[in-house]
């Protein structure tokens, strides 16, 4: 299981956890327990640091930096990363999610230098999509066991992209082979286990540098019309 403490020793973080997420994540994470409600509350959110995550190396101040991101043949990649990123935050927020930031434009925090060079981008890449797809996996499995379907079938279908990502962050990274799973990582048995992974995004602290969320005209001019005239959005189940 990727816990707090695997997760900051990954990311070269460190953050003083001050309460498990207290007032931020409210009485149903705060108990330990799924609801529909909480998870894609929580879900909204880490769609939230994901789409930051990729507008700041697509588009941020440091982009130029990141080498490998930027060549030719990967930033494509990225860019359809951010807009899918943007999108999955519209789908949720449609579902009735609420950022459990509070907040549709929320300040986000990512480890000192992640954007500084491709190595600690492309290495944070990885451990947050195994993050987010090991949630998405346990979004799953609560909606199957408590027979909704409808619910089940579109986290599959996200998860199948936050898995698109990984590969493809491997891809840019030069990692062979990048598609190296026989089976996607169950990392939780619930949604409220991945939600102290979100708590250095959200929260800062020691070592974290502040990132502003995009706007919706910043994140489509990064991602630009002629990729997102190429992305399309099936039906949610």
């Amino acid at each position: 299981m990727l816990t707090r403490g695997r997760f900051l020793k990954a990311t070269g973080g460190t953050v003083a956890f001050t309460a498990l997420f207290g007032g931020i994540a409210g009485p149903a994470l705060a108990s330990g327990g799924d609801s529909t409600q909480s998870i894609i509350n929580a879900a909204l959110t880490a769609e939230q640091v994901a789409t930051a995550f990729y507008y700041t190396g697509v588009a941020g101040p440091t982009a130029a930096r990141l080498g490998p991101v930027h060549d030719d043949n990967n930033l494509n990649y990225f860019q359809a990363a951010l807009y899918q990123e943007y999108q999955h935050i519209q789908l949720l927020s449609n579902l009735g999610a609420e950022s459990l930031t509070g907040s549709s434009a929320p300040t986000l925090y990512f480890p000192n230098g992640t954007f500084e060079k491709a190595g600690s981008f492309l290495a944070l890449l990885d451990t947050l999509e195994n993050a987010f797809i090991g949630a998405y996996l346990a979004a799953v499995n609560y909606w199957a066991t408590n027979s909704a379907p409808v619910y089940a079938e579109a986290a599959a279908q996200i998860m199948g992209v936050e898995a698109e990502h990984r590969a493809l962050g491997r891809v840019a990274s030069g990692s062979n082979p990048p598609n190296n799973l026989v089976l996607e990582d169950a990392l939780f048995t619930s949604v409220s286990d991945a939600v102290p992974v979100l708590l250095p995004f959200v929260e800062g602290g020691s070592g974290y540098t502040a990132v502003s969320f995009p706007s919706a005209a910043a994140i489509e001019a990064a991602a630009t019309q002629s990729i997102i005239a190429r992305v399309s959005t099936p039906s949610l189940a």
